[in-house]
């Protein structure tokens, strides 16, 4: 559970800092960490830019910046730094579907289905993929695309989160069908 994790990994960053002060990846975690159990914008911030400072070629760090970056409202600056890691990084499950992830929330949705796309011919089991397709497919009003990955999302993750159900019910009330929602 994330409140046993958590804690714990932010205690080992703290204490990888301690023992190296231009150890980029301890930044990096605790950057991610800030980020997405911490809500703490600044300091998340700060975390990933020392990370970058000290290793500008760590991808997971612009990865991680870029999440920050969107969190905040600066989706511009977040596509541009998940564009870094990608560069960094082009062969990385993970970047490619948070490139995906990032690009849907900047509306670009062309660009979101390419990164999907792209991440299902790197690992088609990977979890969460499907669901940037569907959204991406919503964000264009393609309805029944987007219904169909949200299932192929449901199958790959096997039921293990609740987004493609959550998804499938409004794309239901947008085509007008509040029964099958």
């Amino acid at each position: 559970p994330s409140t046993e994790v958590i804690p714990r990994a932010t205690k080992m960053a703290l204490r990888a800092i301690e023992i190296d002060e231009a150890l980029s990846e301890a930044y990096a975690a605790l950057g991610f960490i800030k980020t997405w159990y911490g809500w703490d914008w600044t300091g998340a911030e700060k975390s990933c830019q020392r990370a970058i400072e000290l290793n500008p070629g760590l991808s997971m760090s612009h990865c991680w910046y870029s999440f920050n970056l969107m969190f905040k409202g600066r989706i511009d600056e977040a596509v541009e730094e998940m564009e870094k890691a990608l560069q960094l990084d082009p062969l990385s499950v993970t970047i490619n579907r948070n490139f995906g992830m990032v690009c849907f929330f900047a509306r670009r949705y062309d660009r979101s289905l390419d990164a999907s796309r792209r991440t299902l011919e790197l690992d088609p089991s990977s979890v969460f993929v499907h669901l940037h397709l569907g959204e991406a497919y919503l964000g264009k009003s393609m309805y029944e695309e987007a219904l169909a990955e949200f299932q192929s999302e449901k199958e790959v993750s096997k039921g293990s989160h609740g987004w493609a159900e959550t998804f499938s019910a409004y794309v239901y009330i947008l085509m007008g069908s509040p029964a099958k929602a």
